[in-house]
């Protein structure tokens, strides 16, 4: 798993690590979790930051290379192939951004739409079974249309640099509400950035 040594923020913003996943079908999981920090809005000159153990988890995907604005809507294709498989959902959607775009090709960057499972599944492609590793993460709630959620990531980093910890991958966006039946001011979005001690 590729470290982000130096995270380009701007490179982000711009790439859209966050896509819109809005051709998402009506199945999608309404158990959707709650966050214990306050919902963060833009221009996000405040972000509510905490952090937290992770606890490791389950869970289907399918692999993604290319731009990060295309992987949104293949959560639509995700939650198809879950219930055609008989998933047992546990979770809302997520994805999982593995590369900086500020300094990876657009082409080469590396993403997993996924959902986590619970209990015994044995996936069939096109999906894929893996085990997300437990984690120290920084967190936040980021409220409002899904692409502006990479406003939010230079907060929750300057708030890991105050702490003196480095960022590593794979960034995790967990879509708590559905685009379907919410409307894009009310939308809401958990950030997970993993870090480790030292930066």
């Amino acid at each position: 798993m590729r470290l982000f040594a130096t995270l380009t923020l701007a490179g982000l913003a711009a790439a859209g690590c966050n896509s819109t996943p809005a051709e998402a079908p009506g199945t999608w999981p309404s158990m959707a979790r709650s966050v214990d920090v306050p919902t963060s809005f833009a221009p996000f000159d405040v972000v509510h930051v905490e952090w937290k153990q992770r606890l490791a988890e389950p869970y289907v995907y399918l692999d993604h290379i290319g731009d990060y604005r295309l992987a949104g809507p293949r959560i639509a294709e995700l939650l198809t192939h879950a219930a055609a498989q008989g998933a047992p959902v546990a979770g809302p959607p997520f994805i999982l951004f593995y590369d900086d775009p500020g300094i990876t090709p657009a082409s080469a960057l590396r993403a997993r739409i996924a959902i986590a499972i619970q209990g015994d599944f044995t996936a069939r492609a096109p999906l894929y079974l893996d085990t997300l590793d437990g984690a120290n993460v920084a967190y936040a709630a980021i409220g409002g249309p899904f692409p502006d959620v990479p406003r939010a990531y230079p907060q929750m980093l300057a708030y890991m640099a105050e702490r003196g910890w480095a960022a590593r991958s794979p960034i995790r966006e967990i879509y708590l509400t559905s685009p379907v039946n919410t409307p894009p001011s009310e939308l809401v979005t958990e950030v997970q950035i993993p870090w480790y001690p030292g930066g």
